[in-house]
């Protein structure tokens, strides 16, 4: 499996915000009852780690970020060999099948 790569980004937002680790490790306990160290952040920041969903979205919430897929979308990877699975294909050709859907299929996807 892919492993996301968002490190930079949750440092940037935080930094966008003028806080340093102290200040998200006092924010996340004082706000949203979750403790974490300094190191947990700075693995976070640095993709050594991932915050668990609950705290995931605590930050996404306390760096005021509405739309988390969008700040944090990846994309498929660069390598030319990238390939989708046969139900994948299977998939995309019934969606293409039924162009009416596609209003539903933006809302599932955040787009």
């Amino acid at each position: 499996m892919a492993r996301f790569k968002i490190g930079a980004k949750l440092k940037s937002y935080r930094l966008q915000h003028d806080w340093t680790v102290t200040d998200v490790m006092s924010e996340l306990e004082n706000e949203y009852d979750l403790k974490v160290s300094a190191k947990t952040i700075y693995g976070w920041e640095s993709d050594q780690s991932f915050p668990r969903t609950e705290t995931f979205l605590a930050l996404c919430e306390l760096y005021q970020i509405s739309k988390p897929y969008e700040a944090f979308s990846v994309g498929p990877p660069e390598s030319a060999d990238f390939a989708i699975t046969q139900n994948e294909q299977e998939l995309l050709y019934q969606l293409r099948k039924h162009p009416e859907l596609q209003s539903v299929i933006n809302r599932i996807l955040d787009v």
